[in-house]
C-alpha cells in the first residue's frame, strides 16, 4: 500500500483488456519459440503488448514472431 491508495493484482481469469508479456532475453533465448506460439494463440481474442528492451530486440522479436505467424498489426 502507498499512501492512502491501494493496488491490488487481479488473478490471471479475471476480465482484462489485454495481456502484456515481457520478451525473453538472451539468458531466456530458448524459451522465444514457445512464446512467439503462446503470442499467436491469444492473438485470436484480446490484443497482446509485448515489452522489449531496445530497438535491436523489438527487430528480433518481429522476425521471430512472423516465422510464428504471429500477425504483426495484432501486436503492441
Amino acid at each position: 500500500m502507498t499512501g492512502n491508495r491501494q493496488f491490488r493484482v487481479p488473478a490471471e481469469w479475471e476480465p482484462h483488456a489485454a495481456t502484456w508479456m515481457q520478451w525473453p532475453s538472451r539468458y531466456e533465448a530458448s524459451m522465444r519459440p514457445a512464446f512467439a506460439n503462446i503470442i499467436a494463440v491469444i492473438q485470436a481474442y484480446e490484443p497482446v503488448h509485448v515489452l522489449v528492451r531496445n530497438k535491436r530486440e523489438k527487430i528480433s522479436a518481429e522476425k521471430l514472431l512472423t516465422s510464428h505467424a504471429v500477425n504483426l498489426d495484432h501486436i503492441t
